[in-house]
């Protein structure tokens, strides 16, 4: 009974690890886009049409998104780890973007949600005073 259920779990598990590879590019790479994004999700520097760069990350009080002459960000939201909205100020400037984070906001991970004409990002960014 043993050996048959080992099996059953062997045999679903290859099944299983076909369908991912099949729907995530066939060859070899089963990497599972992250939850709650768009395939789009960018490191703090990312190259490509749409692409918006952050920096610097690590970051003390502020940083800098820019974005593509042909897209215009539209708003710059940011939350921490916990997705508790943090109170930063954001100055837009059509395709650049300067946030600067409030006094008291601990060092850590956050979560920029950057609106953009067509298609919201999120952008990883390390707060650190080092």
């Amino acid at each position: 009974m043993r050996l048959i259920v080992f099996l059953l779990m062997v045999i679903m598990t290859n099944m299983l690890f076909a369908q991912t590879k099949q729907k995530f590019g066939g060859q070899g790479n089963t990497s599972l886009p992250a939850v709650g994004t768009s395939e789009t999700v960018l490191s703090s520097r990312s190259q490509g049409a749409g692409a918006v760069v952050a920096f610097p990350s690590p970051f003390k009080s502020s940083f800098t998104l820019e974005s593509p002459e042909t897209s215009e960000i539209k708003s710059v939201a940011v939350v921490n780890i916990l997705g508790k909205k943090v109170p930063v100020s954001v100055d837009l400037m059509s395709t650049r973007a300067v946030v600067t984070f409030d006094s008291g906001v601990p060092d850590g991970i956050y979560l920029c949600k950057v609106t953009l004409e067509r298609e919201i990002l999120t952008i990883r960014m390390v707060k650190s005073v080092r």
